[in-house]
């Protein structure tokens, strides 16, 4: 198996994404009805790696990438046991939507176009479109303990810290640990997508 898609779905996975997967003929793992966020998305990755993806592509249940998109992240050379790779796409920030604009999600001064640039550097992305390379996910399993409960054991990827007096949520820290573990990342200007959520919250805003 060469990707594998994680997917953490309370409810449902957006039937657009659902058909983009199934014509791009990338597997998928759902996990639905869990509203512990970090924990389902621990979960996933666990789970994932008991069978032994080249890599492991995040996507959240509401982002709308098409069938080539999909392809493009699942077969990038950009993804190396050294650097994975993220996609662009709105995030709920109620301050940029006010202000008519668009908040992404990955920390480039101007994501969108990148300065021109079609792959660039950054520090932290969300998780709504992403891939990770089977070998960075395994050196970060090594250095995570293994929680065991009613469910199969699962490591913390996901669970939130405070380092300093800083918080990092679920996604940061996933890229903060696979820094620390020599894992770079960066983000692809043409892997830039929709979100359902971010047309709401400018339909209501």
């Amino acid at each position: 198996m060469q990707a594998l898609a994680i997917i953490p779905a309370y409810s449902h996975v957006d039937h657009r994404l659902m058909m983009a997967l199934l014509e791009a003929r990338v597997p998928f793992l759902p996990l639905y009805g869990s509203s512990d966020l970090p924990r389902a998305r621990s979960m996933l990755i666990s789970h994932a790696l008991r069978q032994s993806p080249g890599r492991v592509l995040f996507m959240d249940s509401d982002v709308v990438p098409s069938r080539e998109q999909i392809v493009e992240l699942a077969t990038t050379p950009l993804v190396t046991p050294t650097q994975a790779v993220t996609g662009l796409y709105p995030i709920r920030d109620v301050r940029a939507t006010a202000a008519g604009g668009a908040s992404w999600a990955v920390n480039a001064v101007d994501p969108e176009t990148a300065g021109g640039k079609q792959i660039f550097e950054a520090t932290w992305a969300g998780l709504g479109f992403a891939a990770v390379h089977l070998e960075s996910l395994l050196l970060l399993e090594a250095t995570l303990p293994e929680i065991h409960g009613d469910e199969a054991p699962w490591r913390p990827y996901c669970v939130p810290v405070v380092v300093d007096n800083t918080y990092y949520p679920d996604d940061r820290v996933l890229w903060q640990r696979l820094r620390n573990v020599g894992v770079g990342l960066v983000g692809c200007a043409s892997l830039k997508i929709g979100h359902i959520a971010s047309v709401v919250l400018r339909e209501v805003g």
